[in-house]
């Protein structure tokens, strides 16, 4: 599939940051869908998570971006 191009410090850190948006998106911010700004939020907080477990970021990919180095 492809190798990992997140390294550990910036997979602590989107953990870390995927968990806060999430919580922000669904109990801050109402998480009923309908509610664009809270459903965006919750979007990006998932992205972020998966990319944290995953080791693998498709922006970092399509700039060519690798901080596992």
């Amino acid at each position: 599939m492809g190798e990992q191009n997140v390294g550990t410090l910036d997979r602590g850190i989107r953990g870390v940051l995927g968990i806060i948006l999430l919580y922000v998106g669904w109990f801050v911010l109402g998480g009923n869908i309908g509610n664009i700004f809270g459903d965006l939020v919750l979007i990006i907080g998932a992205y972020i998570l998966i990319t944290a477990i995953t080791g693998r970021c498709f922006f970092y990919s399509l700039f060519n971006i690798n901080t596992g180095a």
